[in-house]
């Protein structure tokens, strides 16, 4: 097992140095990312908060399509483009049910699935 260790790291945005608690074989780019999202300075906790709801999309795309697994992989693609903001909105459909992902106002990632019972005859 791994010993853990106390390393000097310094926060991408601040470039204020912290101590933090890290894997003795890690690099110096992992120190420092791990000091940055330790660090309280606006841009650091902007950008963990940005990833928490990253996260948040993610685990739910994951549990919504748990038992399809190419659909998954795709709505977690879609995600990270909407948030990349390299499309505006992404939606698929799989089965009955819509997904459609985009950014609200806010920046708020908006995940939505819809249920469409449609019936068409034809005689």
């Amino acid at each position: 097992m791994e010993k853990l260790v106390t390393k000097e790291g310094t926060c991408k945005y601040c470039k204020q140095m912290r101590q933090v608690n890290i894997w003795a074989d890690a690099t110096q780019e992992e120190v420092d990312k791990e000091a940055t999202n330790q660090c309280d300075c606006p841009q650091a906790q902007d950008v963990a908060k940005k990833e928490m709801k990253v996260d948040a999309a993610i685990t739910w795309a994951q549990n919504m399509l748990e038992k399809n697994e190419d659909a998954r992989d795709v709505a977690i693609s879609m995600i990270k483009a909407v948030v990349g903001q390299h499309i505006a909105q992404a939606t698929m459909k799989v089965g009955k049910h819509t997904y459609t992902f985009k950014l609200n106002g806010d920046g708020d990632i908006v995940a939505k699935r819809e249920f469409k019972d449609s019936q068409e005859e034809t005689f």
